[in-house]
């Protein structure tokens, strides 16, 4: 039986970069956060939990809209502030016991793909049960990354705004690394330049 994955995907912080909230903000005209939500359920990723936190309000109505989150558990960090770690220890909560392994998706990553989601997947398939799987582009390191949810309980233990930066030092040698000719796993969206220039381009 394949192994069953959820994604948590982070959309809490403060965008103090861009000046303004940007999960919300389109890309090729379709919204950040919208775009990764598309690229999950084209790789037919269905258990889905989303974390929000600064100015929730208007990005909660927004996804009571799309059809890619009408099943989605929408999870508000209150506390985001303190740093991303404390999107993970709630995303952590909406983990299943069913779940084999989970995606940490970052909602400023709009060019993320199916197609590099349903090849994690595919590494992770293979992997041993405790594997970590991460993506690389020309030997860089990118996201989405891909966890065993073996880890579960320490993701909800995380502190500061490293994200799983320690958790990913702490378990190295569970590092399954899967490349890919996709730039898309490392181009995150800050500022207002980067959203300008990034709208200008079709496609990677």
């Amino acid at each position: 039986m394949p192994k069953k994955i959820g994604a948590i995907v982070l959309a809490a912080g403060k965008s103090q970069r861009m000046g303004r909230p940007k999960i919300l903000l389109p890309v090729q005209g379709i919204a950040m956060i919208h775009r990764v939500l598309q690229a999950l359920k084209q790789a037919n990723i269905q258990d889905i939990a989303i974390v929000l936190g600064h100015e929730y309000q208007n990005a909660v109505l927004y996804l009571n809209l799309l059809e890619e989150a009408r099943t989605a558990d929408i999870l508000i960090n209150r506390t985001y502030e303190q740093g991303m770690a404390t999107s993970l220890q709630i995303g952590a909560l909406a983990i299943a016991a069913d779940w084999d392994g989970f995606f940490v998706l970052l909602a400023d990553m709009p060019w993320i793909t199916a197609k590099v989601i349903l090849a994690e997947a595919a590494a992770f398939e293979t992997a041993c049960d405790n594997a970590i799987v991460i993506p690389q582009y020309q030997g860089k390191r990118g996201h989405p990354v891909l966890f065993s949810s073996q880890y579960a309980l320490e993701l909800h233990k995380l502190e500061g705004d490293q994200g799983a930066r320690s958790l990913i030092q702490k378990y190295a040698n569970n590092i399954v690394w899967f490349t890919t000719d996709s730039e898309s796993i490392c181009i995150d969206i800050d500022t207002e330049d980067q959203l300008r220039t990034w709208n200008q381009i079709k496609s990677l």
